[in-house]
């Protein structure tokens, strides 16, 4: 069944600010009702598995596809295109504006119908991907190279699961399910920010972020906070850690300013590619 999202916030810069109406029909898999009680008074991260790393995502507006592109990462182990993930989101929705940026769930859908495309070095087609490229981000944004499609096509995603409220986001943690996120939330200043003892940022009413992070955490403790990886680059942030090995670049947010994340309607549990481990 189709499901219309025409609630989900759109902005400047990494979110899309579109002309007219952008479409927002996308196809979400119902959430497993397993995952109702998973997590519950418990912590889990994701980033441990396969050492996952911060990026920068430079000049580009593609922290759509950098947050895509690291919940496949977290995930399998592998590294992903997030200027492939960026460019096939708007290109599958037909997003032709000048202005850069995409959606979360343009990304999820891209991501299950094109396919994805590990950041490989495609030597028949002359394309290396083994280290991201704002330029590259910027070139794809009216699409990447269609010579890749079927390359991608091998790695179409088995589905996606909108993410509303605390518990759907901690069970899909639990679960093992990354959850990329796009709102305005911000939390402060872009760059010299200092994490409080408890490894935190707080959102700040004056801070706009038309941005989009993975979540890759959950603690459902006595303090309950959610850990999200972003895309600025592993020294925008410094300070204590709270667990002690986070990613650098990572930050914990309150429940409280998880859930106003989650309001703006765009984030999604990426559930993994079908037969690769």
């Amino acid at each position: 069944m189709q499901v219309i999202l025409s609630a989900i916030w759109a902005a400047s810069l990494c979110i899309t600010v579109a002309t007219a109406t952008p479409r927002f029909d996308v196809t979400p898999d119902p959430t497993p009702p397993e995952w109702q009680e998973r997590g519950a008074g418990e912590t889990y991260v994701l980033y441990r598995t396969h050492n996952v790393r911060a990026m920068s995502q430079g000049k580009a507006g593609s922290c759509v596809g950098a947050a895509h592109s690291k919940a496949l990462e977290l995930q399998h182990g592998i590294p992903f295109s997030a200027e492939w993930s960026y460019g096939t989101s708007r290109k599958h929705f037909d997003h032709n504006s000048p202005s850069p940026g995409s959606n979360c769930a343009w990304a999820a859908q891209a991501g299950k119908d094109v396919g994805n495309l590990p950041a490989y070095y495609y030597i028949s087609q002359g394309v290396d991907l083994t280290e991201y490229s704002a330029q590259r981000a910027k070139q794809w944004e009216r699409g990447p190279p269609v010579e890749l499609e079927w390359v991608a096509g091998q790695y179409r995603g088995s589905g996606f699961v909108h993410i509303s409220s605390w518990e759907e986001l901690r069970g899909a943690i639990a679960s093992g399910h990354p959850v990329i996120v796009g709102s305005p939330v911000g939390f402060g200043s872009k760059r010299g920010q200092v994490l409080d003892s408890r490894g935190r940022l707080s959102s700040k009413w004056w801070s706009r972020w038309p941005h989009a992070m993975v979540f890759c955490g959950v603690s459902d403790g006595n303090s309950k906070q959610a850990l999200l990886l972003n895309s600025w680059g592993l020294s925008w942030v410094s300070g204590p850690r709270w667990v002690g090995d986070e990613p650098a670049g990572s930050f914990w947010v309150s429940k409280r300013d998880a859930e106003k994340m989650l309001s703006y309607g765009d984030a999604w549990a990426i559930l993994p590619i079908q037969g690769l481990k």
